[in-house]
């Protein structure tokens, strides 16, 4: 009886730190939201940074922070908040519409049709949910695999062979979004311009320049340089980390 009333002493405990750790979040969302309302977009950013320091990642805090770096100026920063904010929440038509008129603010090239129809997909649904319907669908199939296996009807083998094609068009989904979001490394050039050299090391000859809010990938590294792509170009080079955010 006592280790009952010990467990249940520790829970209450647990969940009331956790409750206050929550309000302590709120209350700086609050304060980060009004020191916005008052145009003191600098300060704002200071608060919502450190909500996402204390691992307080959702969508609405990206997109307040992105909001706050652009209305002081760095863009780059922004696109970054946006990109991501689009992961955890792809069908929100206002992280949508700033992201897409930063892209075009910031003269991002326009995406080759393939691209942009497989980009389109992709904002269907984020990871979450993609890999959370992949696995209901899964169960389904499993599970009308035991029910035809006991009782034989024809109904259940429809019922699979839609399940399993289900799971094999999701799973190639999943595949892809995992890969562009996850295995490929993307990254924001967030000050510029940049000049992205042939080498990396300050000896080496500029290559190209990259403005601000460029999207790059990320190919590698070697001390403090990253070496960067443009696949659309099919351009490559060397930039210092510091003009680098990954996503």
């Amino acid at each position: 009886m006592k280790k009952i009333f010990v467990g249940l002493f520790l829970l209450l405990v647990s969940a009331s730190v956790f409750a206050a750790a929550k309000g302590d979040s709120l209350l700086l969302l609050n304060q980060g939201n009004d020191l916005y309302a008052r145009g003191q977009y600098d300060k704002a950013a200071g608060v919502y940074e450190n909500l996402l320091a204390q691992k307080e990642l959702n969508a609405s805090l990206y997109y307040n922070l992105g909001d706050a770096y652009y209305k002081t100026q760095r863009y780059g920063r922004a696109v970054a908040c946006f990109e991501r904010a689009a992961r955890l929440k792809p069908r929100d038509p206002d992280i949508r519409f700033n992201l897409n008129f930063l892209r075009t603010f910031v003269k991002e090239p326009v995406e080759p049709f393939p691209e942009i129809l497989l980009t389109s997909l992709n904002n269907q649904l984020s990871l979450n949910e993609l890999t959370a319907l992949c696995s209901v669908f899964y169960f389904l199939l499993v599970l009308g695999i035991i029910f035809y296996t006991l009782s034989k009807q024809q109904g259940f083998l429809i019922f699979n062979l839609a399940c399993l094609l289900a799971v094999l068009v999701l799973s190639g989904w999943l595949f892809v979004k995992y890969d562009r979001e996850v295995s490929s490394r993307e990254a924001i050039v967030i000050l510029g311009p940049a000049d992205v050299r042939n080498g990396p090391g300050f000896e080496n000859s500029v290559g190209f320049t990259l403005p601000e809010g460029r999207k790059v990938a990320v190919l590698g590294g070697k001390d403090d340089w990253a070496a960067v792509g443009l696949k659309n170009e099919g351009l490559k080079g060397w930039l210092e980390k510091k003009y680098l955010e990954e996503i």
